[in-house]
């Protein structure tokens, strides 16, 4: 909830170009990182900025599109997460296989500086709102969410069902590496199946 308070009390280029940011950060520092302690922390921080920023480009692009877009606009964002979740593992495992596990994550961050900077160039900006002490406005989110049966159900189960993947994402490397004896490419690969069948 604070994240998308401060979506609405703040210019959103401006808080998605600090969430990515953050997020380049994150991945440059993971390039060296060798202590599982600083991995955990950066990987935190890679995560708190995305969790910040997608609200505030939700925000952003009505302004960016035009509301009388905003339907084709984010049918194309669908379509483009697609065709990374197909691409993008694959991708990875090339380099990975390659290059290594540290030059993947600084052309990540990299990724991210180019995001910055076609932001920095952006014209468009969302007028925040009047700000209100942000710590009631989360509370508020909370109390309505308590409230609402069908919204209790839907992020309780998108909830469960998070954590399930999320454990299924941490196990599937050692099944697929240690035990199938599978590449960094075949892992990549696996991930493209997955996404293929997301379709």
């Amino acid at each position: 909830p604070w994240a998308g308070t401060l979506a609405d009390s703040r210019p959103a280029r401006h808080l998605i170009i600090l969430a990515t940011g953050v997020q380049a950060i994150g991945c440059a520092g993971l390039a060296p990182a060798t202590s599982p302690v600083w991995t955990i922390l950066l990987l935190g921080l890679v995560t708190i900025g995305g969790g910040v920023g997608a609200p505030a480009m939700q925000a952003l692009l009505p302004h960016i599109v035009g509301e009388e877009n905003i339907s084709e606009a984010m049918s194309w964002g669908i379509a483009s997460r697609s065709v990374a979740q197909i691409v993008g593992p694959a991708l990875g495992g090339l380099l990975v296989a390659a290059l290594g596990t540290q030059w993947p994550l600084v052309v990540d961050a990299a990724s991210f500086v180019i995001l910055i900077g076609a932001l920095a160039v952006l014209q468009h900006d969302r007028v925040p709102q009047i700000r209100e002490n942000e710590t009631v406005r989360a509370r508020e989110g909370w109390v309505f969410i308590r409230s609402n049966r069908l919204l209790r159900t839907l992020i309780g189960a998108t909830t469960v069902f998070a954590l399930a993947i999320n454990i299924v994402n941490v196990a599937e490397v050692f099944l697929i590496t240690r035990y199938l004896h599978g590449s960094s490419l075949q892992y990549g690969l696996i991930g493209t199946m997955a996404g293929l069948g997301a379709l």
